[in-house]
C-alpha cells in the first residue's frame, strides 16, 4: 500500500510539473511574440530607430527567460533563437527591411 501512495505522489508531482512548465513556456513565448509584433510593425513602416529600441527590449526579455527555457527545450533550439536574434539585430541596424521581416517571421 505504501508503494502505491509513493507512486501516486510521484506521478502527481510529474504531472503538475509538466503542466506548470508548459504554461510557463506558453506565456513567455506569447509575451515574446507580442514584442516581436511591435518590432515587425516598426520595421514594416521603416521606423528603424524605434525598431532598434524595441529590439533591445526583446533582447532584455530574452535574457531573462533563456536560462529557464534551456531547462525545458533542446539547447539547439536556444542556439537557433540566439542566432536569429543576432541576425535580426544586424538587419535592423543596417535598415534591411526584407531580411529583418524574414528573421522576425522565423523567430515567431
Amino acid at each position: 500500500m505504501r508503494a502505491i501512495i509513493i507512486i501516486v505522489v510521484v506521478l502527481v508531482i510529474i504531472f503538475t510539473g509538466s503542466i506548470a512548465s508548459a504554461n510557463f513556456l506558453q506565456s513567455s513565448s506569447n509575451s515574446m511574440n507580442q514584442e516581436l509584433k511591435i518590432v515587425y510593425e516598426k520595421v514594416k513602416s521603416k521606423e528603424w530607430d524605434k525598431a532598434h529600441q524595441q529590439l533591445q527590449l526583446v533582447d532584455e526579455k530574452w535574457g531573462k527567460i533563456k536560462d529557464s527555457w534551456a531547462v525545458f527545450l533542446d539547447h539547439q533550439e536556444i542556439d537557433n533563437i540566439e542566432l536569429s536574434l543576432s541576425k535580426m539585430r544586424e538587419y535592423v541596424k543596417n535598415g534591411d527591411k526584407i531580411q529583418s521581416l524574414a528573421e522576425i517571421s522565423l523567430l515567431k
